[in-house]
């Protein structure tokens, strides 16, 4: 069913994997959903977006196997019991997923971070959130000193990266890293407490 859904966009992805796509998937009209639903969509988009970011190539040919494509997911409109299954595919994996909140076209104005993400990914989205234009590791290592090194920067930005929660431009010989809402709230799952914090 969950494949069956989004086959119509797979297909159109597939026809220029390269092409950077967001991809924001609505449960405005679903009041409930399971977990092989979530897996088949949105987890789907996001692995399809993770092996892009990472390189990589499709480990099988089957139908429903992760494609490399150049995409961004997101959902949109869920109701309490359709966030607690998406929370639970996706903490399960210890992995992020964006939720939308407000959005004008191809434009994403507002969102948030919800799943899982470890602590010192949540600082370094910090700073990309509030740095107007993007930031790079050699600007936050200008920041902060010998506080973090530059590669240990260069690392995390990356994995922001892979993990689907920015995007990257390259400028000359460094990679440029910029969010991808203008404002982002972030509701994690720790270890026994949800962490908020905001990014304009």
């Amino acid at each position: 069913m969950g494949q069956d859904a989004i086959r119509f966009t797979l297909g159109n992805l597939r026809s220029d994997p390269t092409t950077h796509s967001r991809i924001v998937l609505s449960f405005d009209k679903v009041k409930e959903t399971n977990a092989s639903f979530v897996k088949a969509t949105l987890l789907y988009f996001f692995n399809c977006g993770r092996l892009f970011a990472m390189g990589g190539k499709s480990e099988s040919r089957a139908d429903d196997a992760p494609t490399p494509i150049d995409c961004f997911a997101a959902v949109i409109g869920c109701s309490d019991e359709v966030r607690d299954e998406v929370e639970d595919v996706f903490s399960l994996r210890q992995l992020p997923y964006l939720e939308m909140t407000d959005f004008k076209g191809d434009e994403w104005l507002s969102g948030n971070i919800r799943g899982h993400l470890d602590a010192a990914l949540i600082e370094t989205f910090k700073e990309v959130g509030v740095a107007s234009g993007g930031t790079t590791a050699a600007m936050l290592r200008g920041k902060y000193g010998t506080q973090v090194t530059g590669t240990a920067w260069n690392n995390r930005l990356e994995a922001l990266h892979q993990l689907r929660l920015v995007r990257r431009t390259r400028v000359g010989r460094e990679w440029k890293y910029e969010a991808l809402t203008k404002e982002t709230k972030i509701w994690v799952s720790g270890s026994s407490n949800r962490k908020r914090s905001v990014v304009s």
